[in-house]
């Protein structure tokens, strides 16, 4: 996988599996951490997949993708990836996630890390 993750995508993540066990328990926690996983998969083998949209304030390159794609079913999830598309390389497209927010949550007040 050619993803990197940012500090704050590192304890978004942390976060939302903190509350994920504290609220749901630990089987959930396991489904949530592997829906993570699968989106950054998906994002990984086609960053324009159909499902993600271009974050036009933040220019062309930066996309957002829910986790609910990753789980079979919107209500599966609450999130959205929110990444960065830089240059393809030799190994492929070079992806950060910027930041996995909560779907209710504005992400012009949440991105600030942007490369």
């Amino acid at each position: 996988m050619t993803i990197r993750l940012t500090r704050d995508a590192d304890a978004d993540i942390a976060d939302i599996l903190r509350y994920t066990r504290d609220e749901f328990g630990l089987p959930q926690t396991a489904r949530y951490r592997d829906f993570i996983r699968r989106a950054f998969g998906m994002i990984d083998d086609d960053p324009m997949r159909p499902g993600s949209r271009v974050l036009e304030q933040f220019g062309p390159h930066v996309r957002m993708f829910h986790l609910g794609s990753a789980a079979g079913r919107r209500s599966g999830a609450a999130h959205i990836v929110v990444y960065h598309i830089g240059e393809q390389s030799g190994q492929g497209w070079r992806i950060t996630v910027l930041r996995i927010l909560h779907e209710r949550m504005e992400p012009d007040r949440h991105l600030s890390d942007l490369p």
